[in-house]
């Protein structure tokens, strides 16, 4: 069989192609491929732009959840020193002497 025949797919036999019709199964065969290709890169690009993320996500998370930690301490910290203030404040006006009544 030459490069210009195909085998028919019943009998086997093969069967002449001419140049006008072998250019077009071939323009037929090329832009399929070619559209498999691209679906299977793009297939690929995602998948690997979806692996390089998953660490970077996981990092972002992590860092969030010390923020927040920080953040709730921080909060924890001013809520404890505003309680000593009012407490210094209070033993302080308890402690002056009370005033003396004029006579």
């Amino acid at each position: 069989m030459t490069p210009s025949q195909i085998a028919c797919p019943r009998c086997g036999e093969p069967i002449a192609l001419s140049d006008a019709l072998l250019a077009q199964v071939r323009g037929t065969v090329e832009t399929d491929l070619k559209q498999r290709h691209a679906a299977e890169l793009q297939a690929a690009v995602w998948q690997a732009e979806a692996r390089a993320k998953e660490p970077i996500e996981r990092d972002l998370r992590l860092v969030r959840e010390q923020l927040a930690e920080q953040q709730r301490k921080t909060q924890e910290a001013q809520q404890a020193e505003l309680t000593l203030r009012k407490e210094k404040t209070a033993l302080e006006l308890g402690a002056l002497p009370e005033p003396e009544e004029p006579a």
